[in-house]
């Protein structure tokens, strides 16, 4: 199985106000997603930096984003984003 580590300091925790739902969620550019989806890799593994880990397979992280309308253009920079509540990531030993 392949996988991609993602190292991040917090959740997204803009995610429910921007999306209008509760809670906090996580994001990824979309060269990311795009490059893993390319390159076979089966997972994304968000490390953070209280030591927590949790998982979610790159497609069903893609999936779930366009689905949801959770893909948008962020104002400052105009990079797109794909975006998921944390209730979609899974805890990694």
């Amino acid at each position: 199985m392949r996988y991609q580590m993602i190292f991040k300091r917090n959740f997204f925790m803009s995610f429910g106000k921007i999306f209008g739902v509760g809670g906090a969620g996580e994001s990824l550019n979309e060269e990311m997603v795009e490059w893993a989806l390319k390159n076979s890799i089966h997972s994304f593994i968000f490390i953070y930096e209280n030591g927590n880990a949790y998982t979610i397979p790159v497609t069903e992280f893609h999936d779930y984003a366009i689905s949801h309308g959770m893909v948008r253009k962020t104002d400052k920079t105009g990079e797109v984003t794909f975006s998921i509540p944390l209730r979609m990531l899974r805890r990694w030993i």
